[in-house]
């Protein structure tokens, strides 16, 4: 890609590779080093990394706390564990 597309503008492209990092990993190993049940760990972390895709790149999409407990108190996310 020659440059970065324009805000609303899509453009082609033949491939892309994305080395995304640890952030969900990393946000869910610090809810539970605070005593969050997994359910709480799984929404946070889901709704934490799904905030990645917002930018281009690996991080300049991703939730600010104050924004990720906006979305959280404004989303609900059900989740259900099951044994396998």
């Amino acid at each position: 890609m020659k440059e970065l597309p324009q805000q609303g503008q899509l453009i082609a492209i033949d491939s892309f590779v994305n080395s995304a990092g640890g952030c969900a990993a990393n946000v869910a190993m610090d809810l539970a080093k605070q005593g969050c049940n997994m359910p709480e760990i799984l929404r946070y972390a889901s709704a934490f990394s799904a905030s990645a895709t917002r930018a281009v790149g690996t991080t300049g999409g991703i939730f600010t706390a104050k924004e990720l407990e906006g979305f959280m108190a404004s989303q609900e996310l059900e989740i259900n564990c099951m044994s396998l």
